[in-house]
């Protein structure tokens, strides 16, 4: 199940610091080949919750992007919500907004009320704003074929929330969650670390259904 953290941190770090610190460690090809050490995670966790601390890291890169607007997050091709803040050889970091529904905000903009996995692990950490609500659950990916209709026993997790200080982990193809709006707007930055092993899986919607199962769409 997604792991918990609220790493004691006063100071900011900032994102070259990250950046050189989680490399030189060699922590991060260990997790993308599912090799999970309690003591590195916690690490990581810290190290991204002083990240999330610093004011400069989304300022900066949305100051230095809307200098160059016409190419503004050319290569970025995930939700609106999603600013790309770095791309390096293995990982990425990327900051999400979270924005209550309106008008010009709809759901579906920031995946409000999908269930789904990820085919990746990744850490996400509170940065600004009361953050958004989220409900986990577990599946064995390994007993599912991903077929439309075929229903997928979930284990219950927990409902909770992302607030500044708060970092959690959820692994690849095993944590689902549906999320829920938040109050207000609000921003988490997350380290994207995708598979080495087991590689090449497959990312899954569903819906909830009140068995407690899931159902593939």
């Amino acid at each position: 199940m997604a792991e918990t953290y609220y790493p004691d941190v006063t100071e900011p770090l900032s994102l070259s610091a990250f950046i050189d610190t989680v490399e030189a460690t060699g922590i991060l090809p260990r997790l993308k080949a599912s090799r999970y050490d309690p003591r590195e995670m916690e690490a990581v966790a810290g190290w991204l919750a002083a990240l999330a601390r610093d004011e400069a890291v989304l300022r900066d890169t949305l100051v230095e992007g809307l200098a160059d607007y016409p190419h503004f997050q050319a290569d970025n091709d995930l939700k609106p919500s999603t600013i790309m803040i770095e791309r390096r050889d293995g990982y990425s970091i990327r900051a999400v907004v979270w924005h209550p529904p309106g008008p010009l905000y709809a759901p579906e903009i920031f995946s409000y009320f999908e269930t789904h996995d990820h085919n990746f692990d990744f850490f996400t950490a509170g940065c600004l704003g009361p953050g958004y609500r989220t409900r986990i659950f577990q599946y064995d990916y390994e007993a599912v074929e991903g077929l439309p209709g075929e229903r997928v026993p979930l284990v219950i997790g927990e409902d909770t929330g992302l607030p500044p200080g708060k970092v959690m982990y959820y692994y690849g193809s095993r944590d689902i969650h549906t999320q829920y709006p938040a109050d207000e707007i609000s921003v988490s930055i997350n380290l994207l670390l995708p598979k080495t092993e087991p590689a090449h899986r497959r990312q899954y919607e569903m819906t909830l259904e009140e068995t407690g199962e899931g159902v593939f769409g």
